[in-house]
């Protein structure tokens, strides 16, 4: 009816419990008033881990990870994304970088507000395709290297062609 974390045990304690036991298709049930166990599970299993990840170093992400996959979570696709777009991030500010340059190099009749609507609308996109690929990774049906990567792949290669169709 009810559990307890002992600290200074570093056990649960249990209060009138009830065990039930399968043996050879037979159930068999016994009760108890207090008794001391060890379980797997620690009270910070129930903190809230909504965008914990986010507050984590690179270090302790990869810990983090390392000890959800020993605890045989399999949901760590959240946490691994995170720590994947940690290293495209830089790259995604160089590549964005050189599409603005190229888009701002170009000259038309009609002036700087097209080119920078464009260019706004490039960086738009870009997000957006950082948004989905992290969904799709997180349904499962995306690699989370895959995912992350991605978005900076294509935008890669888009202001790469961007930048030979650029009239010199």
């Amino acid at each position: 009816m009810r559990i307890t974390w002992l600290p200074e045990k570093k056990k649960w304690e249990l209060e009138n419990y009830m065990i039930r036991k399968f043996v050879n298709g037979k159930e068999s049930i016994s009760f108890g008033t207090r008794t001391d166990t060890t379980i797997n599970l620690y009270p910070k299993d129930f903190e809230s881990t909504y965008l914990l990840h986010e507050t984590f170093t690179l270090p302790e992400l990869k810990n983090y990870i390392k000890e959800l996959r020993d605890k045989g979570v399999e949901s760590v696709a959240v946490y691994e994304i995170e720590m994947y777009e940690r290293y495209t991030y830089p790259f995604a500010i160089i590549i964005l970088t050189v599409i603005g340059v190229v888009v701002s190099a170009r000259k038309t009749r009609e002036g700087a507000g097209f080119q920078i609507a464009f260019g706004f609308l490039l960086a738009f996109i870009y997000i957006i395709f950082v948004i989905m690929s992290r969904s799709i990774a997180n349904a499962g049906t995306l690699s989370p290297l895959l995912a992350a990567w991605l978005p900076n792949l294509v935008f890669a290669s888009i202001g790469l062609i961007m930048y030979k169709t650029l009239p010199r």
